[in-house]
């Protein structure tokens, strides 16, 4: 095997999910000068971040994970994925990243939830799915109309 794959990892599998907090680089020990894991570095389950289980190609994932959450200018946004880039956030153990968005176009008067999921294989290949939802407010000018649309919107935006 080793002459048509140079590495082969484990599977994902909900029995050998990674859920133990690390400090930057995957490191097991607690940081000496703080004592606390770095969020992204932190395990968070799935009711922490109001997930649910994620059906992809090659595997049900549990809706849990190590987060990041980039919502600063852009800028800002493109020094986090850098200081993750450096802190080998994405190693031969990712077996999946999800990103989740969310956006309005007021042009069309229409809101979407976006999620796309790029699955690791064990074999070093890689897999990718999009899913979206659209809502779009039909009933113009009824407040009771507006006001739903929007827990919809938002009720997707979390959840999806």
């Amino acid at each position: 095997m080793k002459n048509v794959t140079p590495n082969c990892y484990v599977p994902y599998s909900y029995d050998n999910e990674d859920t133990q907090s690390y400090v930057s680089g995957w490191n097991t020990t607690i940081d000496n000068i703080t004592g606390t894991t770095p969020d992204e570095f932190t395990y968070m389950r799935s009711d922490e971040l109001d997930g649910y289980p994620f059906i992809g190609r090659h595997a049900v994932y549990r809706g849990g994970g190590y987060t990041v959450k980039l919502s600063g200018t852009r800028t800002e946004n493109l020094a986090t994925v850098q200081k993750l880039q450096d802190e080998l956030w994405l190693d031969h153990h990712t077996r999946a990243v999800f990103v989740q968005f969310g956006s309005y176009n007021a042009y069309v008067n229409l809101f979407s939830s976006v999620t796309l999921l790029m699955e690791f294989l064990p074999t070093g290949k890689f897999a990718q799915i999009s899913t979206y939802q659209i809502i779009q407010n039909r009933h113009q000018g009824h407040i009771i109309t507006k006001v739903s649309e929007m827990c919809k919107f938002v009720f997707y935006a979390v959840w999806e």
